[in-house]
C-alpha cells in the first residue's frame, strides 16, 4: 500500500483528534456530580446485590453523567437537571424512612453492560428495589420530589403483592 504525502498528515490529525476526544472523555468521567451527594451510595455491578440486600428497600437512580451525540460529548442535561432534586430526595428518604429505605446512584456510562442487563434504557431512571430473592423492582414515576416521597411511603408500607405487575429480578 502506497501512502500519499497528505495521508500521513491526515493520519496524524486523526490520531491527535482521537487522543483529545479520549482525554475529554476521561475528564468527564472524573467529574461525576452525583458522587458528591453525601447520603447516596455509589453503586456498581460489583456491589449492587450486596447493597440491595443491606436494607428492605433501595431507591436507585440510574444516570449518565455525560452522553455522546453526533456533534459532541456533553453533560447529560436531563440527569444534570435532576441532580438538585436527587440531593433533596436522598436527604428526605434518609430522614423519613430511617434505615428501611436507602438510596444509591449507578453510572450507566461506566456500567453500560450492567445497566443494559437490568433493561435501563433511559436516563435518568428511578427504581425502587425490595430485598430478594425474588427481588421485585418498580419504576418510580413521576419525578417530582414530593410525589416520589409519597410513592415510597405507599410502597414501603403497602408493598405490592406477589401477583402484582412488578418485575421480578432474581
Amino acid at each position: 500500500m502506497e501512502f500519499l504525502p497528505y495521508s500521513a498528515v491526515a493520519f496524524a490529525v486523526f490520531v491527535a483528534t482521537a487522543s483529545a476526544f479520549n482525554l475529554h472523555l476521561a475528564v468527564l468521567d472524573a467529574v461525576d456530580d452525583f458522587d458528591g451527594v453525601p447520603v447516596s451510595t455509589k453503586l456498581s455491578a460489583a456491589n449492587f446485590e450486596q447493597q440491595l440486600n443491606s436494607t428492605k428497600f433501595y431507591l436507585v437512580l440510574f444516570y449518565a453523567p455525560w452522553s455522546v451525540s453526533p456533534c459532541c460529548v456533553k453533560m447529560c442535561e436531563y440527569c444534570l437537571r435532576w441532580l438538585p432534586q436527587w440531593t433533596d430526595l436522598a436527604a428526605m428518604v434518609r430522614d423519613k424512612f430511617a434505615g428501611s429505605v436507602r438510596v444509591g446512584h449507578l453510572d450507566c456510562i461506566r456500567e453500560e453492560a450492567f445497566c443494559s442487563r437490568l433493561s435501563v434504557e433511559e436516563y435518568p431512571t428511578l427504581r425502587v428495589y425490595s430485598r430478594g430473592p425474588p427481588r421485585s423492582v418498580e419504576a418510580v414515576q413521576p419525578y417530582e420530589l414530593e410525589d416520589t416521597v409519597d410513592y415510597l411511603q405507599e410502597y414501603v408500607f403497602n408493598p405490592p403483592s406477589d401477583d402484582s405487575d412488578s418485575d421480578a429480578i432474581v
